[in-house]
């Protein structure tokens, strides 16, 4: 999956928060603790929930669990937001 900007940056604000691994009662948390516009964010209003995760069978990596590292090809840069938190 070809990730753009939106994405990328829930992608870091999501592992920033949480970890590489989260789970969808996480990524639902998330989402609600942001509104709907997600203020104060890099992420623009009017993001919806990113079911592009949740369906995402690849980053699957167990009942409910995700590994969001697997959406990047050059995993320095989630490394890099690890290593910061």
């Amino acid at each position: 999956m070809k990730l753009n900007s939106i994405k990328e940056a829930l992608l870091n604000e999501l592992i920033s928060q949480y970890g590489s691994v989260v789970t969808r009662k996480q990524v639902v948390d998330f989402v609600k603790s942001r509104g709907a516009n997600f203020t104060g964010s890099s992420i623009p209003a009017g993001v919806k929930f990113p079911h592009w995760i949740t369906n995402n069978k690849e980053v699957r990596v167990g009942r409910g669990r995700y590994d969001l590292r697997l959406f990047y090809k050059n995993k320095t840069t989630v490394e890099t937001i690890e290593a910061t938190v």
